[in-house]
């Protein structure tokens, strides 16, 4: 199996995981989210558990506050729901936020990482069931009992590698997370492809997992962006998860986009993605102003370029290719022609509307490219790439609604670099 992983961070997603579970695998719940919602976000995990027999994670997000105020409004205040969590984690981890006011594992002490690390496992483990029975069992029975309400595997702290320090703190973190918790872990290899592009870093990783025991993780590139990597980068990625499938290490990608699809046949278990884009991690510094709301956007998932575009690129992309509307369930019910998409995204008083159409079209998307990878050879998948290349190159090249810093070539940089690499599979 190809896990698909939908990663649920915001209120305005819930109907994706009431409505649409047969189509991914896992939730991959926000920390935030989770310490801020008393009832309605633990009361559908306990669902998805029992009823639809559904698996869930919870992403510490600790990365978030690693360095910057991304966490906090201009005035210097945390974020209402970071403020939620931070309390939750306990008085070590709010110390810090107080003064430095960022945490980074590089320039802590090992007692303290060790504090925070089993501090974010305890709240993962114990977060659910403990909402529910605060705030259900007085009233009902619960039908979930405490095992079962915890996630499938815990994710421990992702510290970013770049220095020997870092990898000293990144140690000290799975060692005390191994010894906090009960369930699997599943931690996060934070890191860069420049770091990997030496044979002899992958190797240091591999052995840092293998030393813990560790028989999976996730992969977390924070400059893995489909229009700047370039093939040398995407072959050291396919070498570096083919090294850690072969130290019997299930590697999964923590934010991916459909390259990771084309590393299955190289070891990759699975793939994290968010409802709206959600592809990529940058590392995000700058305080939130404190009136700004998240505004929704009029990105659709174009499955021809395997790339979120403008809608109005959409509409004028596909239409001069003469290229149907999608036929997933939800386009289909809207759409008779790309102009329809058009029309709703000009609609002021349909946002709403149109970002779920958005967000199921997106979700049916990554659930079949999962079921592609899994019924075909990567060979085949590459040779469907390069098809719908050559269909759609010279209108969306032509296109004036296409972000200037926008190429088409990372189809076939990732079509080379996969070609380049079929050796691995013969061995």
């Amino acid at each position: 199996m190809f896990e698909t992983i939908v990663r649920y961070k915001a209120p305005n997603e819930r109907s994706i995981f009431e409505d649409h579970y047969e189509q991914w695998d896992s939730a991959l719940v926000s920390a935030h989210l989770l310490a801020n919602s008393k009832k309605r976000v633990p009361k559908l995990l306990a669902d998805l558990i029992q009823e639809r027999n559904l698996s869930y994670y919870i992403d510490p997000i600790l990365a978030e506050f690693r360095q910057g105020k991304s966490f906090r409004y201009k005035n210097g205040n945390l974020r209402p729901w970071h403020e939620d969590y931070a309390h939750e984690l306990g008085d070590s981890f709010e110390r810090l936020l107080d003064d430095p006011g960022t945490v980074n594992a590089r320039f802590l002490e090992a007692d303290t990482i060790e504090q925070i690390a089993q501090d974010a496992i305890e709240f993962q483990e114990t977060i659910v069931y403990r909402r529910l029975d605060e705030h259900l069992g007085k009233y009902e029975t619960l039908d979930v009992s405490r095992e079962e309400a915890k996630p499938d595997a815990v994710i421990p702290w992702g510290h970013k590698l770049q220095k020997p320090q870092d990898y000293d703190a990144f140690r000290t973190i799975l060692s005390a997370s191994k010894a906090q918790a009960t369930r699997p872990l599943r931690p996060v290899v934070y890191t860069s492809t420049e770091k990997i592009g030496r044979g002899e870093n992958r190797t240091e990783l591999v052995n840092l997992l293998s030393n813990e025991d560790l028989g999976e993780c996730f992969l977390l590139f924070e400059d893995l962006d489909k229009h700047d990597t370039n093939e040398s980068e995407y072959k050291n990625i396919i070498d570096f998860v083919y090294d850690l499938t072969s130290a019997g290490i299930d590697p999964y990608f923590y934010y991916g986009d459909f390259f990771a699809n084309l590393l299955h046949d190289f070891g990759l278990q699975g793939v994290a993605y968010g409802t709206l884009h959600g592809e990529k991690y940058s590392e995000s510094i700058k305080p939130k102003s404190k009136s700004s709301s998240s505004a929704i956007s009029s990105r659709y998932y174009a499955d021809k370029v395997k790339d979120f575009l403008q809608i109005q690129a959409v509409v004028d992309i596909m239409s001069r290719a003469e290229e149907p509307v999608c036929e997933c369930e939800s386009c289909s019910r809207h759409f008779d022609d790309w102009l329809d998409l058009s029309e709703l995204d000009e609609a002021d008083e349909d946002e709403t509307a149109l970002q779920t159409i958005v967000m199921k079209h997106r979700i049916a998307k990554r659930w079949e490219h999962a079921r592609l990878v899994e019924e075909n050879n990567v060979e085949d998948v590459v040779a469907d790439l390069d098809s719908d290349f050559k269909d759609i190159v010279t209108e969306y090249r032509s296109s004036q609604q296409v972000a200037s810093r926008k190429d088409f070539q990372y189809m076939q940089r990732w079509r080379n670099a996969v070609e380049k690499r079929s050796e691995l599979l013969e061995d």
